[in-house]
């Protein structure tokens, strides 16, 4: 199986976010999944930019994620696709935080569970080209 999408990130903040300047005050929430991209791609630029060591709070939902974030939880960093209007939250457009594209192949007898895990949620949320091979 081959997925391939793109997809404009947005660094996600609580509401009572003031400025980039109060990232250090928050924990970075991720999904548990040490495979997703969007994980790697905030660690590697907290650790490009930041010091000190990230505090990680990891769920295992987009919904738990954002959800988290609307209560002044944590920062994070996802497809501005996933974003409703109604969430208590600020979003921030940071070139260095953007990937190109993400591409998964598999094969169909021997996706791991991370692999099936995301490709679910490419299936219902954000994609724009899937083929079976």
């Amino acid at each position: 199986m081959y997925c391939s999408f793109q997809g404009k990130l947005v660094l996600i903040t609580p509401e009572s976010f003031q400025s980039l300047d109060d990232l250090i005050c928050y924990p970075i929430v991720v999904n548990n999944l040490e495979t997703c991209p969007y994980r790697t791609t905030l660690l590697n630029w907290w650790n490009t930019h930041h010091l000190d060591l990230a505090k990680i709070i990891e769920l295992d939902t987009v919904d738990g994620i954002i959800n988290t974030l609307s209560l002044g939880g944590g920062i994070s960093l996802l497809p501005l696709k996933l974003i409703k209007r109604d969430y208590a939250i600020n979003t921030f457009f940071l070139n260095e935080l953007q990937c190109t594209s993400i591409h998964i192949w598999s094969a169909q007898e021997k996706s791991s569970k991370e692999c099936s895990s995301f490709i679910s949620i490419v299936k219902e949320s954000l994609v724009d080209k899937i083929d079976d091979e």
